[in-house]
C-alpha cells in the first residue's frame, strides 16, 4: 500500500486503463472494474415530415449531363411522354431497361436536368444495393431538414432517416426520385408501397415483368450504334460535307444493312449518293462506290427490278472510271445478273453470268471462290431459263471441285449438292 503524503492525505489513486464501448473502464493490471457514466444529450426528434417545405428546384444529382447527347432524342421524348401522360395525381413510375453501358443513366440524367424546372425536388439515389438506397434516402432527409433540424438528421439511424424521407415524399407532390442501376427489385418494393405521389424513375439491367411488378411498360434501350452517334458528332463539329463525315455515313449505311435493316441502309445510301455527287462529282470513285451500295440494298430490301435498273445505269460509269477488270466493276456485273434473275428475267441472268465467267476466271483464277460462285449461279439461272439438263451437268462438274477445296460439309458445297439433286430431278 502506498504511504500517505506529507499532509496526511490518502494517496491518489491513478488508474491506467481503457474503456470499452459500454463505458466500462478496465485497469491495466488489476482485476477491478469501474464504471464511468457517459452523458449523451437527448436525441432530437425529426420534424413532422408534412410540415417541412423546400424551395422549388432543389436537386441532388451525381454530376452534370454530357454536353453532347446524340442518338437518344426519341427515347428522351418517349420518357417525357410516359412520365407526363395524365395518369392522375398519384405516383407515376417508369423504368428504363437496357444492357450495361447502353446509356440508361445518361438518359435519366438528361431528363432530370432538362425538366428540372418542372419539379419541386429532383433526387438521385444509387440503387445497386439496399444499403446504398437507404444511404441515398437518408441523404435526402439531411438535405430537407438542413437548417431546421440538422442535428436530428445526423443522430437518426439510416433506417430512420430513410423512413422519414419516404414520409416526406408521400406528403408532398412535384418531385422526381431516380433509383439508378437497380439490381434487385425486392430492394425497393417496400418503398414503392409507401409512395403515392410524385414521379419515380428507375434504371436497371433487369428485364423482368415490370408491368406486373411495378405496373409500367418499361422503356427499353437498345445499343446505340456508335457509328450513328459518330455521324451526328462529325456533322456538328466539321459539317455534313466533310470527307470524314461522308466516310462515316458510308460505314453507317453498310453496317445498318449488315445488321439486317436493308430498307434503312438503302435510304442512307441514297442520302450519301446525293451528298457525294454534290461534293465530289458523279464520276468520283467514292460516289460510284456509294451508288453500288445503293443498288445492292435496293435489291436486299426486296426491289430487284430497281436494283437491276440501277446497276444497268451504273455499269458504264464503272467500266469507264474503274476499268472493266476492276473488282468493283466485276461485282456490279454479277449483281446485275442476279438482280435480273430475281426480277423475273432468267434468260438475261443466264446470259450475263455466262459473259462474266471468262473474265472472272482470267482475272481471279479457275478455283477462286468468286469464280466458283459465278459457276454455281450460272447453273441455277440456266435451269431457271428452262434448261434443267445443262444446269445438272454444270453442277455435276462444279461439285467435285468444291468438295476438294472446301470439304463436303462446307455450306457452299452443300448448296451445290442440293442444287444438283434439284436439277437432276427436274431433268428427269
Amino acid at each position: 500500500m502506498t504511504a500517505s503524503n506529507d499532509r496526511g492525505e490518502p494517496p491518489a489513486v491513478r488508474l491506467h486503463g481503457s474503456a470499452d464501448a459500454h463505458g466500462r473502464l478496465y485497469q491495466a493490471a488489476g482485476d477491478q472494474t469501474l464504471f464511468q457514466v457517459t452523458q449523451h444529450p437527448p436525441r432530437r426528434p425529426l420534424p413532422q415530415a408534412s410540415t417541412v417545405q423546400v424551395p422549388f428546384g432543389l436537386a441532388g444529382l451525381p454530376r452534370r449531363p454530357a454536353a453532347t447527347f446524340v442518338g437518344r432524342e426519341q427515347a428522351l421524348t418517349e420518357l417525357q411522354r410516359m412520365l407526363h401522360n395524365g395518369r392522375g395525381t398519384g405516383m407515376i413510375s417508369q423504368t428504363v431497361v437496357g444492357l450495361g453501358g447502353v446509356g440508361k443513366s445518361e438518359l435519366a440524367l438528361q431528363y432530370a436536368v432538362r425538366h428540372r424546372e418542372t419539379y419541386r425536388l429532383v433526387w438521385w439515389v444509387e440503387a445497386d444495393k439496399l444499403t446504398q438506397i437507404q444511404a441515398g434516402l437518408a441523404a435526402l432527409t439531411r438535405e430537407l431538414v438542413a437548417g431546421v433540424e440538422s442535428a436530428a438528421a445526423q443522430q437518426a439511424t439510416p433506417e430512420e432517416a430513410a423512413a422519414w424521407a419516404l414520409a416526406w415524399l408521400n406528403t408532398h407532390t412535384g418531385w422526381l426520385l431516380i433509383f439508378d442501376n437497380l439490381e434487385e427489385i425486392a430492394d425497393i418494393e417496400p418503398y414503392l408501397s409507401r409512395l403515392a405521389k410524385g414521379h419515380l424513375l428507375i434504371t436497371t439491367r433487369r428485364d423482368i415483368d415490370w408491368r406486373q411488378r411495378v405496373g409500367v411498360n418499361p422503356l427499353r434501350l437498345d445499343l446505340l450504334p456508335r457509328t450513328a452517334a459518330l455521324v451526328a458528332l462529325r456533322e456538328r463539329t466539321v459539317g455534313q460535307h466533310h470527307p470524314d463525315t461522308l466516310t462515316t455515313r458510308a460505314n453507317l449505311a453498310r453496317w445498318t444493312g449488315e445488321a439486317g435493316n436493308a430498307a434503312a441502309a438503302r435510304d442512307q445510301y441514297a442520302t450519301l449518293v446525293v451528298l457525294r455527287e454534290r461534293v465530289l462529282g458523279k464520276d468520283h470513285p467514292d460516289t460510284l462506290t456509294a451508288q453500288t451500295g445503293l443498288a445492292r440494298w435496293m435489291g436486299k430490301a426486296g426491289d430487284a427490278a430497281a436494283a437491276r435498273d440501277h446497276y444497268t445505269a451504273l455499269l458504264p460509269a464503272l467500266q469507264r472510271v474503274r476499268g472493266p477488270d476492276h473488282p468493283e466493276t466485276l461485282a456490279a456485273r454479277g449483281n446485275l445478273a442476279y438482280s435480273a434473275g430475281k426480277a423475273g428475267d432468267a434468260v438475261t441472268a443466264r446470259d450475263q453470268y455466262a459473259a462474266l465467267l471468262p473474265a472472272i476466271t482470267r482475272i481471279q483464277g479457275a478455283e477462286h471462290p468468286d469464280t466458283l460462285t459465278i459457276r454455281h449461279n450460272l447453273a441455277r439461272w440456266t435451269g431457271e431459263a428452262g434448261d434443267a439438263s445443262t444446269a445438272r451437268d454444270q453442277l455435276a462438274e462444279l461439285l467435285p471441285i468444291r468438295e476438294r477445296l472446301l470439304g463436303t460439309r462446307h455450306p457452299d458445297t452443300q448448296s451445290t449438292q442440293a442444287s444438283l439433286l434439284h436439277w437432276t430431278a427436274r431433268a428427269g
